[in-house]
């Protein structure tokens, strides 16, 4: 699976950074069945923390290796 970032964002980001954006990432999930996630939100009113869920999956986004993206790591 892949995720293509759109070309206006990457125009926008190309223009702060004075460096090309990659837009082709690749996709990773794995499940999170040997881990322990949860997700805790701040209530607005209260101020208390409020448990919201567990996480069961997990997803990463990697840029696909290209010569922009080297030289945006250095």
């Amino acid at each position: 699976m892949t995720f293509t970032l759109s070309e206006e964002l990457a125009k926008k980001a190309h223009t702060k950074l004075g460096l090309e954006v990659p837009r082709g990432h690749r996709v990773h999930s794995q499940d999170t069945t040997k881990q322990a996630l949860n997700v805790f939100s701040e209530a607005m009113e209260s101020k208390q923390l409020e448990a919201e869920g567990r996480v069961t999956q997990r997803t990463d986004l990697q840029p696909i290796d290209s010569a922009a993206y080297m030289k945006l790591k250095q």
